[in-house]
């Protein structure tokens, strides 16, 4: 998932995250102290969900009070002051990993097929702009909780309504991008450089709900997407 950001990018920076808020006049929270509570407003999202014909996206995150950071963004946060750009820092990623990941002997995404490469890079833990996100909210729950005896403070899951997502996304882009990357685009995977490059590497910031075309063996288990 792209991240749109609620304050200005700094130079270089344009189609990366920066700061990201996910539409932040939109998050309702509720807190919730026990599993009753939580199937209960669970069962609440499944109604709404086909009552408005939406799926929900969900993540979950140890500490609710982070937010939706991509890790590639926490990683230049936490070095800071960089004399390459971020979107020269991230095409330098992915030519390391290219390089180096074919010793493992598996098989590889097409040299060109940008998303299969940044997918492949979260898959082995490596920083991107993808924000893992899953259709299960049980996957979600899991990654809220793994970590619970040593947690601090309280865990989080996010849901986000595909089509409520889908609707802020075309009130913020251009129809060019959307017909590339949208739900009924001509590229809706970004499975080649050219839509990469126009969708992604233009001064556009926003969120959008994007899978790889080949998901890998991590993405089946958890029935992740980004």
């Amino acid at each position: 998932m792209k991240c749109l950001c609620n304050k200005p990018a700094p130079p270089g920076s344009e189609g990366l995250c920066y700061k990201s808020d996910l539409y932040k006049a939109e998050i309702k929270t509720k807190k919730l102290s026990s599993w009753a509570a939580i199937t209960k407003e669970l069962d609440k999202l499944t109604t709404l969900s086909k009552k408005k014909e939406t799926d929900y996206l969900f993540r979950g995150q140890s500490r609710c009070s982070w937010g939706l950071q991509t890790p590639f963004e926490r990683a230049f946060d936490a070095i800071g002051p960089m004399k390459k750009t971020r979107t020269e820092t991230e095409v330098g990623l992915v030519r390391l990993f290219k390089r180096q990941f074919p010793q493992f002997g598996v098989p590889v995404p097409e040299d060109g097929n940008y998303m299969e490469w940044l997918a492949l890079m979260r898959h082995h833990g490596a920083p991107t702009r993808l924000l893992d996100w899953t259709y299960s909210f049980y996957v979600a729950i899991f990654f809220a909780i793994e970590d619970i005896e040593g947690a601090v403070g309280e865990s989080a899951v996010w849901a986000i309504s595909t089509k409520w997502l889908e609707e802020q996304v075309k009130t913020r882009i251009t129809p060019s991008p959307w017909n590339l990357v949208g739900t009924d685009g001509s590229d809706p995977n970004c499975q080649t450089p050219e839509t990469f490059k126009e969708a992604f590497r233009s001064k556009l910031t926003f969120v959008i709900n994007m899978n790889s075309y080949k998901l890998s063996e991590r993405q089946v288990i958890q029935q992740g997407t980004f």
